[in-house]
């Protein structure tokens, strides 16, 4: 079965995760619950979450084939319809779409909106299996935040927490986007170490760019607070160093970074290491900061580790 990649984009103000998923051997994926940015005080549309999604599409070299809605939104609207122009992707939403087009219709006075589903060009049925960017997908019917809410299990993404209790649920077992393998083959999971880290520096560090690919160890690119400018040089790099010691105790070579490398340049925004929405692009960091990836590993004094 297909471990699909996944790569997650937060919206903010709504609260929102919207998600690109794709097989990485075919290069095709789905687009997930993505938003169309809303400013309620001009009453104006922006396609900023859109184009995040696209432009990160674009740089993979991955086609969209599907854009799935899980349920109808009441907190945010959908960027389906402006992926579907932009790419040509159809777009899919659970059957039960057509209950809630006919409790909303009079409530907003939309007689003029089919409750039929026919917007759609899919409309996708509990149990049912189909493929959609070069993945298997299995549609589940869960109602409860609407009547036509779906959920979808994408190839092995997914596991039981327990198998032998399956009311106990599933908890994730795919790749998120930004993952990679250490040089021993072990699995590095980006977003935990950089959590991890931020957590154990605080309040030193304000982001933090995971690296390791292919290597020994991991290693971390770090962006300081603002508030560390009154620390001396001295202090914050024994600080910073302890605090790789004690990560290191805690164990696990895919949980710790074991070396750090102080950024003195903050991300740029015109080379796009920070996206539209104010997060950390680490890719591209990653490729913009490719010497100073090398120096990390090196044998330089200004690695801490």
């Amino acid at each position: 079965m297909i471990k699909p990649t996944i790569r997650a984009f937060f919206d903010e103000p709504t609260n929102t995760v919207s998600y690109l998923v794709w097989n990485p051997d075919k290069r095709r994926g789905v687009v997930i619950d993505p938003v169309l940015d809303f400013d309620p005080a001009s009453g104006t549309v922006d396609d900023g979450s859109v184009e995040e999604i696209l432009k990160s599409a674009k740089a993979d070299g991955i086609t969209i084939d599907w854009v799935l809605e899980t349920h109808v939104h009441a907190d945010h609207l959908s960027g389906a319809p402006l992926i579907k122009a932009r790419t040509g992707a159809k777009v899919a939403i659970g059957e039960h779409v057509r209950d809630v087009q006919t409790i909303f219709r009079p409530i907003f006075g939309a007689d003029d909106m089919k409750a039929d589903g026919s917007d759609f060009d899919r409309l996708l049925k509990d149990g049912e299996w189909f493929k959609a960017g070069g993945l298997d997908i299995d549609v589940m019917h869960t109602p409860g935040h609407t009547p036509a809410c779906v959920s979808y299990r994408i190839g092995d993404a997914v596991k039981l927490a327990d198998a032998a209790d399956p009311a106990k649920g599933i908890v994730f077992d795919g790749r998120v986007a930004e993952d990679f393998k250490l040089s021993t083959g072990t699995w590095v999971h980006v977003g935990a170490v950089r959590v991890k880290l931020i957590a154990a520096a605080d309040p030193l560090i304000q982001d933090a760019v995971i690296t390791g690919h292919d290597r020994a160890e991991i290693g971390a690119l770090v962006f300081l607070s603002p508030g560390t400018k009154d620390m001396s040089h001295v202090a914050l790099r024994d600080r910073l160093a302890a605090v790789l010691r004690q990560l290191a105790a805690e164990g696990g070579s895919s949980m710790a970074p074991r070396r750090i490398l102080l950024m003195t340049e903050p991300p740029s925004i015109d080379a796009n290491e920070i996206t539209d929405k104010g997060y950390m692009n680490q890719r591209a960091v990653l490729e913009r900061r490719a010497a100073l990836v090398e120096k990390l590993y090196s044998d330089s004094p200004e690695v801490i580790s």
